[in-house]
């Protein structure tokens, strides 16, 4: 007699057999399926006990039907995927809202969205409710479509500050101060010829970085040439031409301050390559505090901001909100530097 696989028994087993075993309702179990929290502690691990003895398996498109609901959430990514995951620290959120939300028993779609095309018809399709919620990664502009989704209350945040006027939830870090503090510890040290290499500035994090820059050195009293300022877009090659050009205005230069970690460590390739001593000629800090950071040489000192954390804070806001919570308050995480052979901390 052939044998029963496992697939086949959850395939045959159903909601009143789970029902028989824990000696309830099939109602009861439905609750308990739909993480009905009413139920009590006790018939819940019993319902629990049958679903595990049975191998019983939820069907996920009756269970849409019924609760209106996919298990589903969007992860919306607004820039090309080449250039979002050149950065640690963007792979190490996704990979942290993947796992935050498998254990929620949700599935997570990732749409790559890099042009206007594609970001109105992930829109749409979040728009027409194929998933319960969406978390929007990347510069996120005020277009009709947002303004759609926002007003028909889909549940949504937005991973950080957004472009868009609209009133809505996102998470950031404090960009800006992250930048002050680190310009204000080169010219604590004695640093005078201090530059800047951005990201792209379409992105909001790039231009409050940039922000936090001008602000320290105009309150330091230096020169704030736009001369001492390159714009990369986050990538290793266009640090490498930033620092060229920021060298050639500044021979003297003393200091440098990269928007992430591999354009440090483009800027600190020129510098080896000049004859430049890091930090003895020139001390350089980078952003993401990322493995690149440790695998330098000296080094790197860099700005730390922590994935796990920033995925925690965009899944709890979703949510909050996919369970009826109206939750539109923004979340600005802390950061701080890790001091390293780069650029030591004057004592």
């Amino acid at each position: 007699m052939p044998k029963t696989s496992q697939r086949q028994r959850q395939q045959r087993t159903t909601l009143n057999e789970v029902a028989q075993i824990a000696k309830v309702s099939k109602s009861t179990v439905s609750r308990v399926v739909n993480e009905d929290r009413s139920v009590a502690d006790e018939t819940r691990a019993r319902v629990l006990a049958a679903i595990e003895a049975t191998g019983y398996r939820v069907n996920q498109s009756a269970r849409a039907l019924v609760s209106n609901k996919t298990g589903a959430v969007a992860v919306a990514i607004y820039e090309h995927l080449a250039t979002y995951f050149t950065s640690a620290f963007t792979g190490a959120m996704v990979t942290a809202l993947q796992e935050y939300f498998f254990n929620k028993n949700l599935q997570v779609l990732i749409l790559p969205a890099p042009d206007a095309k594609r970001q109105e018809r992930i829109e749409k399709y979040i728009y027409d409710g194929h998933v319960d919620g969406a978390i929007l990664l990347g510069p996120v502009h005020d277009d009709i479509l947002l303004k759609d989704l926002l007003a028909a209350s889909v549940p949504m945040v937005i991973s950080g500050r957004p472009l868009s006027q609209q009133r809505v939830a996102f998470v950031d870090i404090d960009n800006v101060g992250a930048s002050e503090s680190v310009i204000d510890a080169m010219v604590a040290a004695g640093r005078e010829q201090i530059g800047f290499i951005s990201g792209k500035l379409s992105n909001p994090a790039a231009s409050d970085r940039l922000l936090g820059y001008r602000r320290s050195i105009e309150k330091a009293g230096l020169e704030s040439s736009e001369t001492l300022i390159g714009v990369g877009d986050w990538g290793y090659e266009s640090a490498i031409v930033a620092t060229q050009q920021i060298l050639s205005a500044h021979p003297d230069l003393d200091a440098i301050f990269c928007s992430n970690d591999l354009m440090a460590t483009a800027a600190m390739a020129v510098l080896k390559d000049i004859g430049k001593q890091v930090p003895e000629d020139v001390a350089v800090v980078g952003f993401d505090n990322s493995p690149t950071a440790l695998r330098t040489n000296p080094a790197l000192t860099s700005v730390d901001q922590n994935p796990e954390e920033y995925a925690k804070a965009l899944s709890e806001i979703l949510l909050a909100q996919m369970s009826g919570e109206p939750r539109v308050e923004s979340v600005i995480l802390p950061t701080k530097i890790i001091w390293r052979e780069s650029f030591a901390k004057k004592k």
